[in-house]
């Protein structure tokens, strides 16, 4: 069943999720500035830390617990999930699980990660991660290398990571430069979607640090379609 949003009255208050990538951090560039933007208009902002129970032992089901966990935090209003690369993979899969979601704003998802990995990794890659049983991955949160379990990619074969089938107004966001997550896994989810899902490809790369203002700028466009953020909300000039 779809959702629709009844009309808002003007004070609002609108919850955000936001829900960072692999290796990254709440600290990151991204998120920080979604947080300035979002706390500017007096809106409810959360920013758990995925790194769960450590980057090391990362573990899929422990994301989504703390993910569930931080939305049962927010007051009454409707909720936003944010999510960036790995994190949009994330809000995809929680997208039915939440209570509340009115829309998710995605930042170049990383659907199709368990077949992304041979291709980013390389094969004799994979063989040795599997035989050490540890790999090492820059984190950019922690600005140092780190060593993370294979047992997390068995994990994620277990876990959908494409083919989505949403129920809630979804603006995706994927920089036609990306060399991480290609920008087709973005065209086949917009396309299997196309009555609630907008795709904006944009001129950047996968860390779209370049796209932030347009980005903060047709979300809200996008959630003011869609009766769920406010007219006054102060981003409708492209700045």
């Amino acid at each position: 069943m779809l959702k629709h949003p009844e009309k808002l009255i003007n004070n609002t208050v609108l919850n955000f999720l936001y829900l960072h990538g692999f290796a990254s951090s709440p600290a990151s560039r991204k998120a920080k500035f979604f947080q300035g933007k979002i706390e500017g208009e007096s809106w409810r902002y959360i920013a758990p830390d995925l790194n769960v129970p450590t980057f090391e032992q990362l573990s899929m089901a422990s994301q989504i617990e703390l993910a569930q966990a931080s939305a049962g935090q927010f007051g009454p209003g409707p909720l936003i999930l944010v999510g960036s690369s790995m994190g949009g993979l994330l809000a995809a899969l929680l997208e039915g699980k939440i209570a509340n979601v009115a829309a998710l704003i995605l930042l170049a998802p990383g659907f199709g990660i368990t077949r992304r990995w041979p291709q980013i990794i390389g094969g004799e890659g994979m063989d040795a991660w599997q035989e050490t049983g540890a790999r090492q991955f820059f984190h950019y949160g922690a600005n140092a290398e780190k060593a993370l379990h294979f047992t997390f990619t068995h994990e994620l074969q277990k876990i959908q990571t494409e083919n989505f089938q949403v129920n809630t107004p979804t603006i995706v966001f994927h920089g036609v430069n990306d060399e991480t997550v290609p920008l087709e896994h973005s065209k086949v989810f917009a396309a299997a979607n196309e009555k609630l899902v907008e795709l904006v490809q944009l001129n950047d790369n996968h860390e779209l640090a370049q796209a932030l203002d347009q980005i903060w700028h047709d979300s809200m466009t996008f959630l003011q379609k869609h009766n769920i953020a406010p007219r006054t909300a102060s981003d409708t000039s492209h700045r």
